[in-house]
This record gives C-alpha cells, structure tokens and sequence, in this order.
C-alpha cells in the first residue's frame, strides 16, 4: 500500500515477495538495433491501457510516389515481438529476456568473470572489445568540472579522504561554454598538460566529456568541413536542430564515415595528445536516433538498423583507432544501449536517482537484473552539499544497484572528518571496494523481499524486514518528491557460488533488522556459513539458515555473505598509499611541506628543496631568483574561475602556474651537513639531484648511477663501477648525481601499450640493453649511444606528437637517459617559453638554456630545435653567468593545424673525455586560433531594402594581442559591410564587431546566411568565420486600415513562447507603444528572458532581461510610423506577450517558428490574392508531446487536420477558389512542445483578431 504525502508525489522502496505473482512479458528480440518506438496509451479508449510498438519500416525513396488512389503496403520485422504470462515480477522477465540476450553479439565476449586480465592482440577485435582492468577496479568516480587549477584540489581531496582507484568524469575543461562548439573540445584550459599529468600520478585517471551525436553549425570544423552533408536529415531534407541555450546544433548520421572519422579524431587529440584515459561520449545510447531521409548516405530510408550499426562501427573503429597508440583507452557513454555492451567499457546511468517517475511509479533495475555480469555502471547526482537523509538514500542507492560509486558537483565541496555525507561517502566507497566489488560488478542480480516488521513474511529465500522510513526532498525547486521504504535498505548477488547481501542504514540513527535465509529455496549447502566481510575485520556469525537479528549502526553498511569458504569470503583488498601533497596558491609563494625523516621529494614542474633534519624533510619548492639565487617558487591563480570563466581565455603564463604536485620519492638521503637537497626531477626508477659532501643515497632499486662534481664537472663515480643500491658522496663539495633504473625489458613492456610507437623505439631500446650489459670500459660510450639514439628518436616523431605527451612512455626512457647524461657531463639544457599558446602564422618566441660545470659553452657543439613548425634560428648569446642562450622564433604555418599538440625537442651535444653526450627537453606547446566570433544567438531581423545590424563579439583567448581585418561575405546583391575594417583584439578580451546589412528591396521573404570573415594572419588562410542566421521579412501595414472595435486576446489564448521567438507589432508615429512581457517558470528552469524591441529601421528601442516570474512593461511613444519586431529569448524558461497596439502578430516562418510551450491557441493569418496554395510544418518535443493542428478558410472549409507527432515534413494547404485574398484561422492544441511554421504564397503572421492581422506592404 503506498502512502501519502502533503505535497508532491510518493515513491515505494518496499520490496515485498512477488516470487509468486502473475506477469505479462512484452520485449522486441531485435539482434541489429532497428528504429522502433514503444508506446503505452491510457487516452485513446477511455478505461483501457495500451501497450504497442510502432516499427518503422526502410524506403528505397524520399518523397514517396504520388499516387492518386490508396495503395496497399505490407512490412515484416526483422525481429520477433513477444509476449506470455509468466510467473514472478521483474526477477523472472529480466531472466526470460535473459535467455534470449546472452546469445547476441554484444554478449559473446562473456561475462566479467571471463574478460583477460591483460591485453588481446594488438589490431585485433578482441582488443577493440577489451576493457581494461583499471576500469574495473575504479572505486570512485568524481564528476567534477571546470579548470585544472581549481579542480585539481578537488580530486586531491577526495582521493586523500578514500584512498581508493579513483577515476573522473571530466568536464568543461576547455575555455568553450559547455554545450557550445561541439565536436571542438579544445582550446584547453590553462595548464591541462600539467593538470592531467599530476592527477594520473596522484591516482586519478581522467575521462573527458565529448559529444558523441552531434555538431554546432557556427563552428570552423563544420563550416569547412561541409558538416551539412553528414547531418541526419529530417523528412523536410534539413537538419534536426538541437538548440541548446541559442547554440544550434545538428544531429549527425552515424551511417556515415565522416562523422565516425570525426569522432575518432577529436579523441586522438584528447588521449593521445593530452593524456587523458578515456573518453565519455555523452547522449550516444541515451538519444532518440533520429531516421534519415538522405538518399546520399547509404542506407535506408526512414526506418532500418543504420543507427545503431553504426554507432557499433563508430565505436568499434575508434577503439581500433585509439588503442593503436593506448592499449588501455576506455569509452563510456550516457544511459544504458544493450546493442553496445562490448564496445563499451561502461554506462553513466543517471536517471535511475533522478527519479523522472510519475506518482507512485518505483523503478526497478531490470537492465541490472539481466545485463549485470556483462558490463559495468556507475553514476548519481549525489554531492556531499546535500541533506544527509537524501545524499544517503542516493549514494546508497547506487551502491546497493552494483554501481561504481560516484560524486557529481559543479563545484566540489570537501569531504571532512565529522561531517555526516564525508563520513558516509567514505563508508560506501570503501566498502564497495575493499569488500563489495567482487559482487557489485561482476555479480547476478537476485531476489531479495524487504517488508516491515509487521507484513506477512514472504516465501522466497531472502527476506529482510525493516522499520518503515519516509523521505521528502526536492528534485527541482518547488517539485518535491516522498519516498516511503525501509529504513535499512537490501540487495542481493550472487558471483562464484557466493550469495551476498549488502545492507546500507540511510538513517541516521541505529536501526535493528532481521534478515531470513531459506536455504532450500536458495539451493544452498547445509554447510553454508553466515560471514559478515564488511565492517572489516570479517567475522563468521553461524550457519546460513534461519532469521538473523541484526543491528545496523546509523548511516553505515553491512555485507553478509553466504559461503561454504569462510577465509575466502573474509578477504578485503587494502587501501592505497597518497604519498603526495598537492600546493596551490592564490598570489604568491607556494608552501612548503613536512615529510617523513631521510624522505626525498620531487615535482614535475619545479626544482624541490629538501631540508634533510633529524625529525624529517621540509621540501619547498624553488626558481632561480634575478640574481641568481634560490627564491621559492610562485603563482598566480586567475582572478575569475570555475563556472564564471566558463567560456572565456584564462591566463596561462607558465611562470604563475598556481598549483604544484610534490611527490614523496621511494629514495631516501642521509645527510651529513645542512646543505639542502635539491631534486631537478625524480620518480621510481630515476633521480637527478645535487646534493653536498657526504650525503648518502639510497634507491629503491638497484640501478645505474653517476656523480660528477658541481663546480670542476669532474666525474667521481663513473657507470664503470656497476649499478648500485645506494652512492655516498665525497665529504666536502657539492656534487650533481643522476640515477636511472634503465629496464630495457620494462621499457619494452610500457612501450607496446603505445603499439604504434613502439616499433619506432625498437632501436633505443636496443641502445638501453647494450648499455645494460655493456663492460665496464664501454659503459659511457654506450650511453653516449643511447642519448644519440634518443635525441634521434625525438627528432623524427613530428608525425606523430603524442609521443612526445608528457604523459606517453616515450618520456620516461628520456628522463632515465638524461638523468644519467647530465650527470656524466655535468650540465643539463632547458627549453622554455613564456606560455604554451601557439597561433598559425603568430611567431613564438623561445629560449634555451645550458648550464652546468666549466666550460659549458666550449663543451657544447651546437643547439638544435625541431618542430613540427617552420624554426627561425635567433641569435645566439652567452650569459654573464656562464649559461648558453640559445633565442629564436617558431612558426606554425599550416593553418588547420589547430587544436593540436606541438612538442618542440631542443638538443645539445656536449662532449666530455671525446666522447658526445645528447642533451635534450621537451616542450609541449598547444596550437590553437587566437579567438572565434560568437555571433548573436537570434536570426537577425531584416526587412527588405533596409538596413540592419548584425552584432557580433570577437572573443580572444589567447595570451596575445592581434590585430584583425574583418569584412563580411552573402547573398549575391546584399550590401554588406564589416565595422571596424581593422580591429586590435586584446588579449583575453572580447571586441565588438558589426555586420551591416542591407538586402534589395526585391529580396524574397526567408532566411538567409551572412558571415563575418575575420583574418589576422594574411596568406596563411587563418580566417576565422562567424556565421549570421538572416530571417528576411517584408515590410508590414495593417490588412484592416481602420478599426471600430477589436478583440483583446483572453487570457488562456496567449501564447507561451520558449526558446526563442518574435512578434510584429504595428504603430503610427506619436502612437503609445504598449505591451508586457511576462517569464513564465517551465519546471526546473530559471532562465531569464532576453527581449530587444527594434524600431521600423531596424535600430533597438528597448532591451534588457526579465527574470523568472517576473514581468516588464514597455509604454512609449512610436518613435516613427511602421512595423515594429520584438524579439524574445526564453531560452528553457517561456515568455507570455500582451501587446495593447491593435496590430500585433506572432511570427511563424521556418526560420523563425512560432515555439510553444503547453499553449493552446486560436489565430487569423492572412493569405494573399494571388495563392493557390501554402506550406504547413511543424515539430513536436518527443514521442509523448503530440499536438493536434486545424487550418480553416474563410469559408468554414477545414483544409488541413492533423494529430500525432510532427517531424518537421511541410504538408501542402490547398487554396479554392474564394478562398484567396481573406483572412484564414489556424488552431493549435500541444501536449507540451511544439514549434511550426508557413511557408509558400502566405502572410506567416498570426493574430488573435481578423482585425489585428499584419500583411506585407
């Protein structure tokens, strides 16, 4: 019985026994994916529910044959549609579906329980259809956002506060708005390299969003790329637009190999270039597929599998694709897509916790219950700022589902000691993985009945009884949700003849339980035991069978197992190490840190100063100060961040990078003075360090070593006296010491996950086990050979610049080598540039510095720098203090080499003893365009023969001043005019431009494109564009001169715009202007409604916003005689127009469509003398948002009616005769959403009152 609730609706969480229960079984056993609807239907007889599914059948041919008769058609599915009673619940029909799904394709890699451990054959399928075993081991999931600098410290937190694998769902790391310039996921952030970097060594393996379904028709990609032809195209031959916030994107034809080739390239240049681990590709399982009625793109019509098949090959070619270079690459997408199982490494499912159920609807996990074993889920809008009842029923839910825990925040709030959520969150996540995991994923879903104390026990083999609990919260502002269940909330698994049970007490108070176990039922040995594995240490309570009274502390968990093999039930996985800190600073000098006694300590970006004292080591990081000097090292954190710098350039100068990763290194030192230890670079297996007199060493490993004296460069421990555990330095001076691990056989392994790098460094690893196994005599001519071979390497690899990531294999062979190589020759070079932006045809400006012992510079043969851009050597200079200054310029010259990684090798060759040791380093730099155009989200209003404005904004987000020549590109016969000609855009700054345009006054009525041409770089083609969408209207006067009276519009027939719209409104100079704007809240949605009022000329009278319920009026006399245009942007809220003038109209062509939202209306449009005849067109919101329509001539002749789904097909309106040159009436009746529009020999103006129409001039 489902209790009641003073306001909103009520959700169960009972589970009573409904083993014994009747069913219907409904499913389509549908192998290949075809389009198909399910639809359930209460309305159509009055009393009845309906249930059907509408399949879509493939055409040969778009438009369908005229055909003055009926014709008769027939379509068999490719697939069974199957229905029987059975008996059970949803246990039972997931079992059912069960049978039939485990033999399809997307299941024949196996369950969990049979995917390896290691990696299949490279470029086989097996590896296409792999999931790592990182992937599965994840304990934690932080769906965090924003950039590096303030999400770093976010996953730092959680990762010290749960000390378990931890993975991120990653986004808005780019310095596009979110939802804007899909699929161009770069320009990143400032620092990303370093950010990505130091989170993989903190344990957090990052997984950025993309899109995988659609393209934003402003970007460069798709407008030189001709995106248009891969879209879907609807039945009408034009896109299905995705408006998102006034960003117009289309939804694109995975039938195509364009757009599979796009996604594959957009991420290469995220995970082989920027290191992340993964990719997401949101809404690809979770949209609807739209059918495609482009006779170009090779597939049927209409209906067919092509979506789904190919969606299939875009994701079975892009793990091909990535895996080439990343054996370990892993893709997860929204929801949940049966079709895509095995090549998916797992499913962000967020709608079970979002609870989009109808009163007293429960969900059940029906995909959990028969998919469970064959991938992995995870996912909830649970966040630590949330009230503890309701984080604790969320997160508790998602773990008792078998999901990998997650977080999702905005802006993540810090997990602290004494805090319920924190304390909660640790709880769960460490039980899930320590304990948990082996069940949760991997493990069969089973029955397990919850009821109160006082219900009728059940019959199945599980039953837990509980204390009722009720639950109210908010899923949106003002929409709130009861949730009445157990107090102690129950599921069940079962994985290598085990059964578990995991409980989570979501009070916050101690609740007694009783959990019963009916062996006979479960099939269980007499012998079964009843272990409790978590809270750890594991503890044997007795035999399985019988009630167990049990005590559940307050917001904690429990799992029970079930188990003739007590030890192996007992077992818990450990707890990570975090031998980190991560520093971050607002303006100033970074801290330092406090480690352990003899610890050494190390960071990517910084030389680390270790002060080695009996009670432990203070490690700062340092810089070289102006005069030389060890100074501690700064930052500068940009003064906007997070979510207000979303969409615009942030600093980036390399020298105020505001956060710093020091890691504890295994190494430990001894030393015998207070001389500090100062740590160049550092990590496992290789250390480069200067260290004074009488310090000891001592490694990790057995490895390689080198000390040189820091002042004469005079080697006192050569690579002839073998590899060593631990080195002790001569007790007076100062002294450079390198140490490498040098594995050749762990280089060759760590090489082969990049296997398309890996053949490449077949000869350096060869250089690396000569070195190895080279006598003592040959030991430094064989690292002579090997730094050679490196440099060699470097310098090949402009095709392929991943390999030069700071985050790809290649770079740990070269830090080993140059360890070792700047200790051998006592000096060390260093490539640097102020920044990391690079712009086609802007020159970047860089230095190298060599420093080191004597004579550097005489030791020094030359400086090369090699790039994938054009290098202009500078002039070449030595410092006052001994360093070499090598200065120059770099120049990208191709100018589609954009959102792309540039590595930049600087080598020298330096000789000691007659032998040329190959310094080198690396500088990764990213190729970006300096800015894009965002022009105005709304269709410019333009009348025919007039002047109007487009405005645009010119948002440079790069760290450079450009000076731009912009000029403007249209319609043959358009006067067109850019504003400024030549502009300087300052660096991260946005700059007005304007477009005036003036169309002939024989213009036709329609829309049109104009775009904004801006060029910084002239004879490179780095024209950036900016793209106008044009609505053209003719120039309108009342079709009724005078008028006595008229009608006001009631209430209940005003519409209810949303998104965007626009409306007529006709004045007489001197006539007050009257109207009230109205931002009427839709659910959720707090948008402000953006208006602009322009006059006759096209200039803006009023503009300014409204928030949500609230309201605007505008009195004022018409400046001028003539049509005046309002224009609206509701955005996802909605906005009611009362207009007092007596000539008013909503405008409804294809370009600008009059949008509504839950609005029935009735209105009078005018059709002109000359029609035979007029377009109608239209869209719904979805499936369930259908609309009725009804067009009537002035006769009473209804001449169109039609219900159901539209999809954006025009339908032809017949004019008879007597018809033309009158007013006709249009009835609209929506579900929800609807947008339609007129088309043809039609005045697409409707009014509320014959007497208020509008009609051109």
């Amino acid at each position: 019985e489902l209790a009641t609730a003073e306001r909103g609706v009520v959700e169960t969480g009972w589970s009573p026994d409904r083993s014994d229960a009747v069913g219907l079984y409904w499913a389509t056993e549908d192998a290949n994916g075809y389009l198909k609807r399910f639809a359930v239907d209460s309305q159509t007889v009055p009393g009845q529910l309906s249930w059907h599914v509408e399949h879509l059948p493939g055409l040969a041919t778009w438009p369908l044959p005229a055909h003055r008769e009926p014709q008769p058609v027939s379509y068999s599915p490719e697939y069974d549609t199957v229905i029987a009673p059975f008996t059970g619940d949803y246990h039972e029909a997931a079992a059912l579906y069960r049978d039939w799904a485990k033999k399809q394709v997307w299941c024949q890699r196996g369950t969990a329980d049979e995917w390896p451990d290691t990696a299949p054959a490279d470029g086989s399928d097996d590896l296409a259809r792999w999931t790592p075993e990182w992937f599965r081991e994840i304990g934690f999931w932080a769906k965090f956002y924003h950039e590096p600098a303030k999400v770093l410290p976010e996953w730092a937190a959680y990762r010290k506060w749960l000390r378990v694998p931890m993975a991120s769902h990653y986004y808005r790391y780019n310095i596009a708005k979110f939802d804007d310039n899909y699929p161009e996921h770069l320009p990143p952030d400032p620092y990303l390299l370093q950010g990505i970097r130091d989170a993989r060594a903190m344990g957090v393996r990052p997984l950025p969003y993309i899109n995988g379904v659609i393209w934003d028709t402003d970007t460069q990609s798709w407008l030189k790329e001709k995106g248009f032809a891969t879209a879907a195209k609807a039945e009408s031959g034009g896109l299905y637009p995705w408006d998102i916030n006034g960003e117009i994107h289309a939804s694109m034809c995975p039938a195509v190999e364009q757009w599979r080739t796009k996604m594959r390239e957009t991420s290469e240049k995220l995970m082989w270039e920027h290191g992340m681990c993964g990719v997401y590709l949101d809404c690809l399982a979770a949209t609807q597929a739209q059918p495609c009625y482009d006779p170009t793109h090779g597939h049927p019509l209409r209906g067919g599998d092509y979506a789904a098949k190919g969606n299939r090959q875009l994701m079975f070619d892009l793990r091909q694709h990535i895996r080439r270079f990343d054996r370990e690459a892993c893709f997860f997408t929204e929801e949940i897509g049966e079709q895509y199982l095995d090549v998916m490494d797992g499913y962000l499912t967020l709608d079970i916790t979002r609870s989009y159920c109808r009163p007293g609807e429960q969900v059940f996990p029906v995909f959990t219950a028969v998919y469970h074993p064959y991938t992995i889920n995870f996912g909830s809008d649970a966040e630590l700022g949330l009230e503890p009842d309701y984080f604790a029923w969320q997160y508790g839910e998602a773990f008792l589902w078998g999901e990998q825990p997650l977080i999702s925040a905005n802006v993540a709030k810090a997990p602290m000691a004494g805090d319920s959520n924190s304390e909660f969150l640790r709880e769960v996540t460490q039980a899930y993985y320590c304990v948990g995991q082996r069940f949760l994923q991997g493990g069969e879903w089973r029955r397990i009945a919850v009821r109160p104390f006082e219900a009728k026990p059940g019959k199945c083999g599980l039953e837990l009884a509980a204390k009722p609990y009720t639950l109210e919260y908010a899923k949106t502002k003002d929409r709130y949700t009861t949730w009445a269940g157990p107090a102690v909330r129950a599921s069940a698994w079962e994985r290598e003849g085990d059964l578990a049970v995991v409980l989570v007490n979501i009070t916050g108070e101690e609740q007694a339980v009783e959990l019963t176990v009916r062996p006979d039922r479960l099939r269980l040995s007499p012998k079964c035991r009843l272990v409790r594995a978590w809270p750890h240490p594991a503890a044997d309570t007795g035999g399985a069978d019988g009630v167990h009274k049990l005590v559940m502390p307050a917001r904690r968990v429990a799992i029970y197992v079930l188990t003739a093999d007590v030890p192996h039930a007992s077992r818990a996985r450990p707890l990570d190490e975090t031998p980190w800190e991560l520093l971050t600073v607002e303006d100033g000098n970074f801290p330092s840190v406090e480690g352990p006694a003899k610890s050494l300590w190390a960071c990517a970006d910084s030389m680390v100063e270790n002060v080695v004292g009996s009670g432990g080591t203070v490690a700062r990081p340092v810089d070289s100060g102006e005069t030389g000097d060890v100074v501690t090292r700064q930052g500068t954190q940009a003064q906007v961040r997070g979510p207000a710098a979303e969409g615009r350039g942030l600093p980036r100068a390399s020298k105020d990078q505001p956060f710093l990763l020091l890691r504890q290194l295994p190494h430990t030192v001894q030393a015998a003075n207070p001389e500090p230890v100062y740590v160049a670079a550092g990590n496992d297996d290789y250390l480069s360090c200067q260290v004074g007199g009488g310090t000891k060493l001592a490694f990790a490993r057995p490895g390689l070593v080198v000390v040189s004296d820091g002042l004469t460069g005079e080697v006192v421990r050569s690579l002839a006296e073998g590899p060593a555990a631990s080195v002790t330095v001569p007790a007076r001076g100062t002294y450079l010491v390198g140490y490498a691990r040098v594995d050749p056989d762990g280089f060759a392994r760590a090489l082969a996950e990049a296997p398309l790098l890996e053949p490449r460094c077949r000869p350096l690893v060869a250089k690396c086990r000569a070195l190895v196994a080279a006598p003592r005599e040959r030991r430094e001519q064989a690292l002579a050979d090997a730094t050679r071979s490196l440099c060699e390497l470097e310098r090949s690899l402009n095709d392929l610049p991943a390999a030069l990531s700071l985050t790809s294999p290649l770079v740990e062979v070269h830090r080993q080598l140059q360890s070792l190589a700047a200790a051998q020759v006592s000096a060390g070079i260093e490539l640097t540039a102020d920044d990391d932006w690079l712009s086609p045809g802007l020159p970047k400006a860089l230095q190298v510095a060599a420093m080191g012992a004597g004579d550097i510079a005489g030791r020094t043969e030359g400086v090369e720098v090699k790039s994938l851009g054009n290098w202009v050597p500078g002039k070449r200079t030595t410092r006052a203090d001994g360093a070499l200054l090598y200065g120059g310029r770099l120049t990208l010259d191709d100018a589609n080499h954009v959102e792309r990684l540039v590595p930049v090798v600087a080598s020298a060759r330096v000789t000691r003893a007659g032998l040329g040791f190959y310094l080198s380093d690396i500088l990764e730099l990213e190729a970006n365009r300096p800015f894009e155009i965002q022009t105005q989200s709304t269709p410019v209003t333009v009348v025919a023969g007039r002047v109007a404005t487009g405005e645009a904004t010119l948002r440079n987000w790069s760290p450079y001043d450009v000076e731009v020549t912009t000029t403007a590109t249209g319609p043959a016969g358009w006067r067109l005019t850019a504003e400024p000609g030549k502009v300087n855009a300052p660096a991260l700054q946005d700059t007005s431009v304007r477009v005036q345009m003036a169309p002939p006054a024989s213009a036709r009525r329609g829309e049109f494109e104009v775009r904004c041409v801006a060029d910084y770089a002239p004879g490179l083609d780095t024209a950036v564009l900016g793209l106008f969408k044009i609505s053209v209207l003719e120039s309108l006067v009342p079709f009724v001169a005078q008028a006595d009276r008229w009608e006001q519009p009631k209430p209940d027939n005003l519409a209810c715009l949303r998104q965007r719209g626009k409306l007529a409104l006709f004045a007489k100079a001197g006539e007050p202007l009257h109207l009230k704007v109205s931002n009427i809240r839709v659910t959720q949605y707090t948008d402000s409604v953006r208006l602009r009022l322009l006059d006759p000329d096209l200039r803006v009278v009023v503009e300014g916003s409204i928030p949500v319920d609230g309201s605007r009026e505008v009195n004022q006399p018409a400046p001028q005689t003539g049509a005046y245009y309002l224009e609206l942007m509701p955005g996802s809220g909605s906005a009611k127009v009362e207009v007092s003038n007596r000539c008013a109209a909503e405008i409804a062509t294809k370009e600008d469509p009059l949008r509504l939202y839950c609005s029935r209306i009735q209105r009078q449009f005018f059709v002109p003398a000359s029609s035979k005849g007029f377009r109608f067109g239209a869209v719904d919101g979805g499936p369930d948002e259908t609309a009725h329509f009804q067009i009537a001539s002035p006769t009473g002749r209804v001449a169109l009616e039609a219900n159901g789904n539209f999809a954006g097909t025009e339908v032809s309106v017949e004019v008879r005769p007597g018809e033309a040159g009158k007013v006709w009436t249009l009835l609209c009746e929506p579900r929800q959403d609807v947008h339609f529009w007129l088309g043809g020999d039609v005045c697409p103006y409707l009014s509320t009152s014959p007497e208020r129409v509008l009609v051109g001039q």
